[in-house]
């Protein structure tokens, strides 16, 4: 039993540290700290489908190359380049199933205003997919879960102005299949 517990004071750069001294509590802190971000990423780019399996890859994948670790950027960058990563080996593995693909609103508007509303859901859903993963992944990471553009660029190996005309695409794309929908913009 971790005697320490999660505090505020545990930063990601303490608990990286304790776990690479053999600390096994400090790394299911860690784990605790970041799962719930990383299963929202995986799920919206990956689905339901495996969703556990898919959380415990990229955790099993960051355990693995914990030590090499470089404190050069952020924690969260570097867990989420690996989330990435294993979102992109699923989207390999399942490039023929496009439909069921995602199940949550990807704009901050499309969540808050329709993904509330169970009869929005499928639309939402409808809208993703119809999205290409590159533009997919560009939304879902700055408009879902907040990420700088800079940060943006970081996980998913882009240069900046690639995430820029992705994401202004993605938003148009989005719109543009809302609009024919009935949605009012």
């Amino acid at each position: 039993m971790n005697m320490r517990g999660l505090t505020t004071t545990d930063s990601d750069a303490e608990l990286i540290a304790r776990s690479l001294a053999g600390e096994a509590d400090a790394f299911r802190d860690l784990y605790r700290k970041h799962e719930k971000r990383v299963r929202s990423v995986m799920r919206n780019l990956c689905g339901d489908n495996a969703l556990d399996d898919h959380v415990q890859d990229v955790f099993v994948r960051v355990w693995k190359y914990l030590n090499g670790f470089r404190h050069d950027s952020n924690f969260s960058t570097w867990l989420f380049r690996i989330a990435h990563n294993v979102a992109m080996d699923c989207r390999k593995a399942h490039a023929t199933q496009r439909s069921g693909i995602l199940e949550i609103a990807s704009e901050q508007a499309v969540a808050a205003q329709y993904h509330e509303k169970p009869e929005n859901q499928e639309l939402v859903k409808k809208m993703l997919e119809s999205l290409s993963f590159e533009h997919r992944r560009v939304l879902v990471l700055v408009d879902l879960e907040e990420f700088s553009l800079q940060e943006v660029a970081a996980i998913a190996a882009i240069p900046l102005g690639t995430v820029k005309s992705r994401l202004h695409h993605a938003r148009a794309d989005a719109r543009a299949f809302l609009q024919k929908q009935g949605w009012k913009l």
